[in-house]
């Protein structure tokens, strides 16, 4: 089995031409597909259905957009080649990016919450901790200390 046999084997094509076509095997965190190519090369599942299609690598410094909003769809129908300014654009178009990543507590990385953030900016006024001993409280890198009490992150949440 060629290794273009062996991608299209983990896509669900059942939903004929016009519908998605999502990958059947492992995701990322945001859902876009992945797969190893050659044996060492991670890719995007839909980033390759659309080389395949296209018959070459995608450009340098562009990717494999959707039309459908599908993170696992490989229907090489509903992809195309674009610059990272234009699915910008095209996800603030289509309401599917409001301002931006959950920011705050309802990030998928956040340790912190808007009570902590209160209690980070309160103890270095009136304690005078350091940001490293600070940081070392919260269990957070100083860098996240300094850009709390410099108001670069964590803005809407008062003092």
């Amino acid at each position: 089995m060629t290794a273009e046999q062996r991608f299209w084997a983990k896509v669900d094509t059942s939903a004929g031409l016009l519908g998605c076509w999502p990958w059947q095997a492992a995701v990322n965190t945001h859902g876009y597909g992945v797969l190893r190519v050659a044996g060492r090369r991670t890719a995007l599942a839909h980033r390759y259905a659309l080389e395949l299609s296209i018959g070459r690598s995608i450009g340098d410094g562009l990717g494999a957009l959707h039309t459908c909003d599908n993170p696992p769809c490989c229907n090489p129908a509903h992809l195309y080649e674009g610059t990272p300014a234009q699915n910008t654009d095209d996800k603030m178009a289509r309401g599917r990016w409001a301002g931006g990543w959950p920011g705050g507590e309802r990030h998928h990385s956040a340790r912190l919450t808007e009570e902590l953030v209160r209690e980070i900016r309160r103890r270095a006024a009136t304690e005078r901790l350091t940001q490293p001993r600070l940081a070392a409280i919260y269990g957070v890198n100083q860098t996240t200390i300094s850009k709390i009490l410099l108001g670069k992150i964590w803005r809407g949440v008062a003092a």
